[in-house]
C-alpha cells in the first residue's frame, strides 16, 4: 500500500480537527460572523500576521477553532490515518511516546476529564516550509499581565501531544506558539527562569534571525474601541464602579 503523502495526512488531520470540535461558542460565532459557517475564511489581517507571505488557502483546506480542547487536538493527531469506520472503536488511553517532559499526574493519560484548551488553533498546509503542516496555537490577553502559571498549565500537555505525534510518524508538523495582546511583547524575564527550558523551547519563536532567536512570538491584537472595566469596588462593598 502506498504511503499517504504529507498533504493527504494534513488534510485528514484538518478533517478530524473539524469533526471533534464541539465548542458551542465557536460554532455560534462562526454562524454569527460568516456567510458560510462551514467554511469560515481567516481574515487578511490575521493571515498577514501568521503566514509569512503565503497565499490564503481555500477555507476548506484549513481549520480555525476558538477555545479548542487539547483532548480534541490529541485525538485528531492520534487518528490522523484512520478512516471514519476505524473511529468506531475504543482506544488505549496511553501516550505513544516516552514521557519527554517532567510528568504531572494530571497528564499521565492523554484524554483527561479536565478540559484544557488554547484560545485559538489554526492549521493549514504550506508546502513552502520544511515542516509544511502549520499548527499555530494562540493565547490572547487584553490588559491582564502574562505570567508563568498560564504557560505552565498547558506546556506539559502540549509538549506530550507534540512528542506523541512524532512517535506516530507525524514529523512534518510545524508547531508554533503565538501570544497576542494589544500591548508589547512580554519579556522572558516576566516568566520563571525554567518556563521555556527544554523540552518546552519549541514554544519560543522559530525564526532564524539573531534578534528573534529564543524570544517569544507575539503579535498585536487590535482592539476597536476604548475598553473600560466594570467591577465591584471591593469584595465587601455593596457598590460597583467603572474604571
Amino acid at each position: 500500500m502506498t504511503e499517504p503523502s504529507q498533504e493527504t495526512k494534513a488534510s485528514n488531520i484538518i478533517k478530524k480537527l473539524k469533526m471533534f470540535n464541539r465548542k458551542e461558542r465557536d460554532h455560534l460565532m462562526k454562524f454569527a460572523l460568516c456567510e458560510d459557517p462551514k467554511t469560515p475564511r481567516i481574515s487578511n489581517a490575521l493571515w498577514r500576521k501568521i503566514s509569512n507571505g503565503g497565499t490564503r488557502p481555500n477555507a476548506d483546506k484549513m481549520f480555525i477553532g476558538m477555545d479548542y480542547h487539547l483532548n480534541w487536538l490529541y485525538a485528531a493527531l492520534a487518528t490522523a490515518e484512520m478512516s471514519d469506520e476505524e473511529l468506531e472503536a475504543q482506544f488505549d488511553n496511553q501516550w505513544q511516546c516516552e514521557k519527554a517532559s517532567p510528568g504531572e499526574s494530571e497528564n499521565e493519560r492523554p484524554i483527561q476529564k479536565n478540559q484544557q484548551d488554547v484560545d485559538l488553533l489554526i492549521a493549514w498546509f504550506d508546502r513552502r516550509w520544511e515542516f509544511p503542516f502549520r499548527l499555530v496555537l494562540v493565547e490572547a490577553k487584553l490588559d491582564s499581565s502574562w505570567g508563568s502559571a498560564q504557560i505552565k498549565s498547558k506546556r506539559e500537555k502540549l509538549t506530550l501531544i507534540r512528542y506523541d505525534a512524532l512517535g506516530r510518524g507525524l514529523n512534518f508538523i510545524n508547531w508554533q506558539f503565538l501570544l497576542m495582546s494589544p500591548g508589547d511583547c512580554p519579556s522572558l524575564h516576566e516568566f520563571d527562569a525554567d518556563c521555556f527550558d527544554k523540552p518546552y523551547d519549541w514554544m519560543l519563536h522559530q525564526k532564524k534571525t539573531t534578534e528573534e532567536k529564543g524570544q517569544l512570538w507575539h503579535q498585536r491584537l487590535p482592539v476597536t474601541t476604548h475598553l473600560r472595566r466594570v467591577r465591584r469596588v471591593s469584595e465587601e462593598s455593596d457598590k460597583w464602579e467603572i474604571v
